[in-house]
């Protein structure tokens, strides 16, 4: 179950519209906030599907690498982890 923490914050997260790199994050980024909201309204909690934590790691990663891109002009260097 997500916290009550966890469904505010994810509800309130922005997208800069003016940045076009982001459109495809963006969309995702809405659907998901109207999911939350609807499941938090009708419930007043939230149970999030397998793999929403990996979903929520791939939309921050695509998000840096798409700004690293704009700013630099190429992807960030892999980590050596």
């Amino acid at each position: 179950m997500m916290s009550r923490d966890r469904v505010e914050y994810s509800l309130n997260w922005k997208i800069d519209p003016d940045a076009d790199s982001y459109d495809e994050v963006a969309n995702e980024i809405e659907e998901s906030q109207e999911w939350l909201r609807k499941e938090f309204e009708e419930k007043g909690y939230v149970y999030v599907p397998d793999g929403y934590e990996e979903e929520i790691d791939r939309w921050n990663t695509e998000a840096y690498e798409s700004a690293y891109l704009k700013v630099f002009g190429c992807l960030p260097p892999e980590d050596d982890d």
